[in-house]
């Protein structure tokens, strides 16, 4: 990752320019997840083509857009632009996202956060990438949520133990997650 750059403004009238911080570029694979913003599933027999793609290359054991897809499309957007990176064993299943690269003890811009659903010993979850937050959640940019490719918010007590992941491969150090205004309920389940 590349740090920022400090830039000078064109000088003012009322004094000398002043210097601004040009944040860094995001990382590759939320470029990636960005590209595929409101790819939507297909109610009924026939499924997003685009979906089945991604099952597909990860060798999912299912077919179809109407199970569970957030685990594959996270894991998707990392093989995609980190093909040196290793996907956790059977990625379409999110809580294995626990054992993804490197853990975080405070979140970071585009790291993989694991979160569980109905209880937090359940086995059930949903995983993410991380793109901002507020004092009652992280804002997630993730698959299968309402069924899309969208930005959710979900309650921080959500989040697993280690839940916070980071690519092994991917330099750091990883730039701090913005505080964003709240925007829209907190989501109890993604799918």
């Amino acid at each position: 990752m590349t740090q920022p750059k400090l830039r000078k403004q064109p000088a003012r009238a009322d004094g000398p320019p002043a210097a601004t911080l040009t944040p860094p570029p995001p990382p590759p694979w939320i470029v990636e997840a960005r590209r595929h913003l409101d790819l939507r599933e297909i109610k009924g027999p026939r499924h997003a083509p685009a979906i089945l793609r991604m099952l597909e290359a990860l060798n999912a054991p299912f077919r179809d857009d109407e199970t569970a897809w957030c685990g594959t499309f996270a894991g998707w957007c990392i093989a995609a632009t980190l093909p040196g990176d290793t996907l956790p064993p059977d990625p379409w299943a999110s809580i294995n996202w626990l054992k993804f690269g490197t853990g975080l003890v405070t979140p970071a811009y585009g790291c993989v956060g694991v979160f569980w659903r109905g209880a937090p010993s359940s086995w059930q979850g949903h995983v993410g990438f991380l793109v901002g937050q507020d004092r009652g959640g992280y804002h997630v940019l993730g698959g299968n949520q309402s069924d899309a490719v969208t930005v959710a918010r979900i309650a921080r007590s959500r989040l697993r133990p280690g839940g916070l992941r980071w690519p092994a491969t991917f330099v750091f150090p990883p730039s701090p997650l913005p505080m964003q205004a709240p925007s829209g309920t907190l989501s109890v389940n993604e799918a």
